[in-house]
């Protein structure tokens, strides 16, 4: 029963020592979310992002994946080569 105990002992520890590590590293978050520059995702922005913003996948609800910007176009479309991919 003795080894028992000491593995529950020790187990509780380290759950103690991982709650007080994830906790201390909570401030340094939240003052990087209340960063100046920090811009909130609203639903007008979900609804209608500016052309050069893609919040989502898509960059819209309608899952076209259109861009409306005009650096490529029918010239220089050929262009294009695979940067990266993944399966």
């Amino acid at each position: 029963m003795a080894k028992r105990s000491r593995r529950f002992l020790l187990a509780e520890v380290f759950v103690a020592a991982l709650c007080a590590w994830v906790l201390s590293m909570s401030p340094g978050v939240l003052t990087a979310i209340q960063d100046d520059d920090f811009a909130p995702v609203t639903r007008e922005l979900l609804l209608d992002p500016k052309p050069e913003d893609w919040l989502m996948v898509h960059r819209t609800y309608d899952f076209h994946g259109f861009s409306p910007l005009a650096q490529i176009n029918r010239e220089n479309v050929g262009e294009l080569r695979l940067a990266w991919m993944r399966a």
